[in-house]
């Protein structure tokens, strides 16, 4: 309901300021600005938890059970042995040896989601009848698997799709071309992605006008100093963020079979 409502409050905002001047004051867009980027904070409480929950987590079993109990010797060993493996594999199934440090990244697209399965008939197999609305041992574990040490997985994942909406060469070659853009239609909507967002609004509209005042995900219009102007700007961001924006935009353009990927 939440982000079915806020989509429906930035699509309006969208009109709002495509307006011809004079139609409308100019308070009303900076009002409902304001609104669309404070409602995704209804949520700010909850993040911080899990995000707090995460990092102190991660930092004691860091400490007590790699750092600790596994000699430094070893951990390099492993490390390098790891590398050289992976260097390997990437020479049978990847057009270039160097994307072998994307691997582990195509590995978890494919586990991830079966632990999503796993949580699931968890959850229904085993009746909780708590305060919440679910499990809280399965959301804190579901959390630490899919985010990783220090957001890891989180960051690993998003870059993965970036670098692949850039590079003109695919990772996989021959019979493993299957796996091309699997993270980007998989795991990648765990952490929030938008299938096609790098590759169409990155690099269509962000990249074209560079931050200037065309591009959709600019913050030219606002004064950085105040932090009322953030939260309005978490409404644009969140429009470009979701593709509406860019279909919006790229609509304007007539580039209508970009708009509707």
């Amino acid at each position: 309901v939440l982000v079915v409502s806020h989509l429906a409050a930035i699509l309006l905002y969208k009109i709002y300021l495509s307006c011809p001047k004079g139609a409308i004051t100019s308070s009303i867009p900076s009002k409902i600005g304001f609104l669309c980027g404070a409602l995704p904070l209804v949520t700010a409480p909850l993040t911080v938890a899990l995000v707090t929950t995460t990092i102190l987590i991660y930092a004691v079993l860091n400490r007590l059970c790699w750092g600790t109990l596994v000699p430094r010797r070893l951990r390099q060993m492993v490390k390098e042995q790891g590398r050289g493996l992976l260097r390997t594999i990437a020479r049978s199934i990847m057009t270039q040896e160097r994307f072998y440090v994307y691997l582990p990244t195509y590995v978890l697209a494919l586990v991830i989601p079966l632990s999503m399965l796993y949580v699931s008939v968890a959850e229904k197999a085993i009746p909780y009848d708590g305060w919440f609305m679910v499990n809280p041992v399965h959301f804190v574990v579901y959390h630490l698997f899919r985010l990783g040490p220090y957001f890891t997985f989180f960051a690993y994942t998003h870059a993965t799709v970036h670098i692949e909406a850039h590079s003109s060469v695919p990772m996989f070659k021959g019979r493993w071309r299957v796996f091309n853009r699997l993270i980007e239609w998989g795991s990648f909507m765990f952490y929030g992605g938008v299938p096609e967002g790098y590759k169409v609004g990155h690099n269509k509209v962000h990249h074209k006008y560079n931050n200037g005042i065309l591009d959709d995900s600019a913050t030219m219009e606002f004064d950085r100093n105040h932090p009322r102007q953030f939260i309005t700007y978490l409404g644009k961001f969140y429009l470009f963020w979701s593709g509406l924006s860019v279909a919006w935009h790229l609509h304007g353009r007539g580039e209508r079979g970009l708009a509707w990927k």
